[in-house]
């Protein structure tokens, strides 16, 4: 009897530490970094991907740091929860080697993508991260009077990808953290 209750018990212990495709309480398992660039081209170049969780990356602590998911933040103000919702409107639909549709939610776009390693001259300490570089005619960037339209680039930090998920940091931030975009293939 005693044998049975002790092994129920270490049965118990051992299913409630194991890690069923989560990486602790609330907090998503996430893709490993990319190895090179074809891999990342070859992964978006005819995906539609959908945000799925936002988290966020200190601005000054850089990969080192674990990103925190929007339900382990303790910010919890109007400010923070229209931040994440509209990053959740985001949606990229890859359309060919150079080509997507940004969908914001209430708008699509059409524009174009690349994928490269290119620093600029301020940023020397992210020289070998790779980059997913998405152009396009934004209105909301357009000038008073003005009746062309502004092209627009907005650069991701490629920070993992799998095969139905991309791990992107993204260039807005939010109270000194930079938002990360876990993206699913749908």
């Amino acid at each position: 009897m005693k044998q049975a209750s002790f092994l129920g018990l270490c049965a118990l212990i051992f299913f409630a530490c194991s890690d069923s495709g989560k990486t602790g309480s609330g907090k998503a398992s996430v893709p490993a970094a990319p190895t090179s660039m074809q891999q990342v081209r070859d992964r978006v170049k005819t995906g539609n991907y959908t945000v799925e969780q936002v988290g966020f990356s200190h601005l000054f602590m850089g990969e080192a740091e674990p990103v925190k998911w929007e339900d382990e933040m303790p910010d919890t103000s109007k400010m923070y929860r229209n931040f994440v919702a509209e990053r959740k409107k985001l949606r990229f639909e890859f359309t060919g080697d150079s080509t997507l549709n940004v969908h914001t939610g209430s708008a699509s776009y059409p524009g174009s993508y690349s994928v490269d390693t290119l620093v600029e001259e301020d940023d020397e300490e992210k020289a070998n991260s790779m980059k997913l570089r998405i152009s396009y005619a934004d209105p909301e960037f357009q000038f008073p009077g003005d009746t062309t339209l502004s092209k627009i680039t907005y650069t991701y930090k490629v920070r993992g990808v799998d095969e139905n998920r991309l791990m992107l940091q993204s260039p807005h931030s939010f109270n000194r953290s930079y938002a990360v975009l876990l993206m699913k293939k749908n």
